[in-house]
């Protein structure tokens, strides 16, 4: 009997010890994911203070942006606290904080032009308004603060919105496409609209009005011999009203 219990115990033993083992395994996978998410974000962050055109960011949102990646780079401490690398990124960015809190700058109007620039640049603030919102959830920083960072990064992200219909604008005026063209500043004039509850578009809404009714001043009405012509522009409008608004969506960016 003894050696039945002996045995019985010698079990249950292993199992323990295949259940713990199996356990820190399951950690450190998810450690190790942990730790790659949280270093793309630092990267995303990063580059956005020394990638993105001078004068590009808000000065309070560079301060934001410093305050993440000493918030990324904690995270990176705390589940490898012997790394060297992320201790001394974390004193980068907290120097660069003192730096930017002491002397904010100035930001200067900056145009984007190229598509792909604008999209990437797109993708990059929405990691940052969502990563926001997620600062916000954890009470880690305020929520008054946080409803004026996002406002701060919804003007940014219209504004390479409206940049991304530069372009095509002219293109269309080059081509002596005014219905075109008329369109696409009604695609900005009803964007700004839609974010203009306390007035902040109220200038550039009346200068893409007045651009409109110049240009609708100077189109013949269509007669219907013109129908192959429209049918053209129509395939033209497609391609373009639908711009990027994934960063409206406020779930949580891994």
């Amino acid at each position: 009997m003894s050696t039945v219990l002996i045995v019985g115990a010698s079990l249950a033993v292993l199992v323990a010890v295949g259940i713990l083992l199996q356990t820190m395994d399951n950690k450190r996978k998810e450690n190790r994911q942990r730790e790659a998410a949280l270093n793309a974000r630092a990267r995303s962050f990063d580059y956005m203070l020394n990638g993105f055109p001078e004068g590009f960011l808000h000065p309070q949102l560079k301060i934001l942006i410093c305050h993440c990646l000493i918030e990324v780079f904690s995270q990176l401490n705390k589940i490898d606290p012997g790394n060297t690398n992320y201790t001394g990124k974390l004193a980068t960015a907290q120097q660069r904080l003192t730096e930017f809190s002491a002397k904010p700058g100035k930001r200067a109007p900056v145009t984007l032009s190229d598509r792909a620039q604008i999209r990437e640049v797109q993708k990059m603030l929405s990691s940052l308004y969502n990563f926001v919102s997620e600062l916000a959830a954890s009470k880690r920083i305020k929520p008054a603060d946080a409803i004026h960072y996002r406002k701060l990064l919804q003007r940014l992200l219209l504004q390479t919105t409206l940049d991304e219909l530069i372009n095509p604008i002219a293109e269309a005026l080059d081509q002596n496409n005014k219905p075109l063209a008329i369109h696409y500043l009604q695609v900005g004039r009803d964007k700004m609209q839609h974010e203009n509850e306390d007035g902040f578009y109220n200038d550039s809404i009346n200068k893409h009005n007045t651009r409109i009714d110049a240009l609708t001043q100077q189109t013949p009405t269509q007669n219907p011999s013109s129908n192959t012509h429209q049918q053209d522009t129509d395939k033209q409008w497609e391609g373009l009203a639908k711009t990027d608004d994934s960063w409206k969506k406020k779930s949580i960016y891994d």
